[in-house]
């Protein structure tokens, strides 16, 4: 799953990568981030195909589906497993036509077979941040008030998450943001990005301090590596390529 992550790069970095708009708004109030919770406002890269641009925009994290009654339904649902998104009602209209992608710098995932549980944060081996890939979708309370909301994808663990955790966020490399958000791709087929998934930047893992158990715990001193007595990273491998479904 992606339960945690961090965003600690400037927008002028990730306006030249995604080749997107940042708002003034969005640029004066930035800030590096370092332990992301669901249920607060985050970074998302959306296709304005009207104006035919790309833009940021601060999406809730926690997905209302347009029909819900009651918003509260987005703390379940902060992922969308990648082999359902495109049947699930929840899921299913946000995958047909709102796609976009989540930066992050890396993200946290805990060790559940340690007591206490120990944390551990995921992070490129090479590059500063990576693209999640995610949905979003817009509801509307009778009284007019909005909610624009994201879930991550997520799929199966690789070599260097599964000792820590089965699942994962699906992480696109950059020749796959323009597909993944091409929504005019009437019946996209999840199996290639996927694919896609394999080819992104690998990851490395270290073990971090219980201070980032805490959701309002923030800081850069929440990434650095402490002595848990694990063993390093495994080596980079080249991932297997084979479709996954």
């Amino acid at each position: 799953m992606c339960g945690r992550y961090s965003l600690s790069t400037g927008h002028e970095a990730l306006s030249r990568a995604f080749l997107a708009e940042f708002a003034e708004e969005l640029q004066a109030s930035w800030q590096f981030r370092y332990n992301i919770a669901p249920g607060g406002g985050i970074t998302a890269i959306l296709e304005d195909r009207d104006k035919q641009r790309r833009r940021a925009e601060i999406l809730h994290w926690g997905l209302v589906p347009a029909w819900a009654d009651d918003p509260n339904i987005g703390y379940k649902l902060i992922n969308a497993r990648s082999e359902t998104v495109a049947t699930k009602p929840s899921f299913r209209n946000p995958f047909r036509y709102r796609r976009c992608l989540v930066p992050a710098s890396g993200f946290y995932e805990w060790d559940r077979q340690r007591k206490p549980r120990q944390p551990y944060y995921f992070h490129p081996r090479e590059g500063d941040f990576v693209a999640f890939a995610g949905v979003w979708e817009h509801w509307q309370h009778p009284d007019g008030s909005e909610i624009f909301s994201v879930a991550v994808l997520t799929t199966e663990a690789d070599e260097v998450m599964a000792p820590i955790h089965h699942r994962m966020p699906v992480i696109l490399p950059a020749a796959a943001w323009d597909r993944w958000l091409d929504t005019e791709n009437v019946k996209p087929e999840m199996r290639v990005f996927l694919k896609a998934h394999t080819e992104a930047p690998q990851l490395a893992r270290h073990p971090v301090t219980t201070a980032v158990n805490k959701a309002s715990a923030e800081g850069p001193e929440l990434i650095k590596p402490v002595d848990s007595g694990e063993e390093a990273s495994p080596p980079e491998k080249k991932r297997n390529q084979m479709e996954l479904f």
